[in-house]
């Protein structure tokens, strides 16, 4: 959306924060890990890896449901189904 003109300028502005808080948290994980030792993982990364997990499954999921919804086929909800799965797999 960052390059996409098309879309409204809230939206524009909203995928760039989002954007920014990415990787302000990716950032935020090298730091945590880089002040413990190789063997040690404390809470905050924990916490901050399952947040980024969590966070990053819900969009992709979000992008695969919307990825064929222009080309969606015709048919039951099984079939849409079906669709998708294709696409997460090419």
């Amino acid at each position: 959306l960052d390059g996409d003109f098309e879309a409204p300028l809230l939206t524009r502005r909203l995928a760039l924060c989002y954007q920014l808080v990415a990787a302000t948290v990716v950032i935020s994980l090298f730091v945590v890990d880089s002040t413990t030792e190789p063997t040690v993982t404390t809470t905050a990364y924990w916490n901050t890896e399952l947040v980024v997990t969590v966070v990053w499954t819900a969009e992709y999921m979000l992008r695969v449901w919307s990825s064929v919804e222009e080309c969606a086929p015709t048919g039951n909800g099984r079939q849409r189904c079906r669709a998708r799965l294709r696409f997460m797999l090419s």
